[in-house]
């Protein structure tokens, strides 16, 4: 009984924080984007979630393959793949410059062994 109680903590753990989610707007009004007035593609919106044993050992991190997916065991939480996959998405919507790159990075921590993290990187691809 024990073992079926730890084994659902983890898949619903594993379910509920190790995540990826880009999301894609594209309703400008016919307002340009950026300093010379180029035509936007698309604003995109990445976020990756994380589950992290004693704050640095990853558990369940948000894969950097595709929207969706989980990683385990593997510190998936960069801004080098958060921003690998907005330009992989703005390049997706036939955008060629990338315009106001924004990254925050945010967690909560459960002293002493769970924190569960997020990254959230934003910008705008122009054609």
């Amino acid at each position: 009984m024990k073992k079926a109680i730890l084994m659902l903590a983890v898949a619903a753990m594993a379910v509920l924080t190790g995540c990826t989610s880009i999301d894609i707007g594209k309703k400008f009004n016919a307002v340009p984007v950026g300093e010379t007035g180029r035509t936007p593609a698309a604003h995109i919106s990445v976020k990756m979630t994380g589950c992290y044993l004693f704050g640095v050992i990853p558990l369940f991190c948000g894969s950097v393959g595709s929207a969706g997916k989980t990683a385990m065991f593997s510190d998936t939480l960069t801004t080098d793949n958060g921003v690998f996959l907005l330009t992989r998405a703005i390049r997706s919507e036939g955008g060629v410059r990338a315009h106001d790159i924004m990254t925050t990075r945010n967690g909560v921590f459960f002293f002493p062994l769970l924190s569960f993290e997020t990254l959230n990187v934003s910008g705008t691809g122009s054609k």
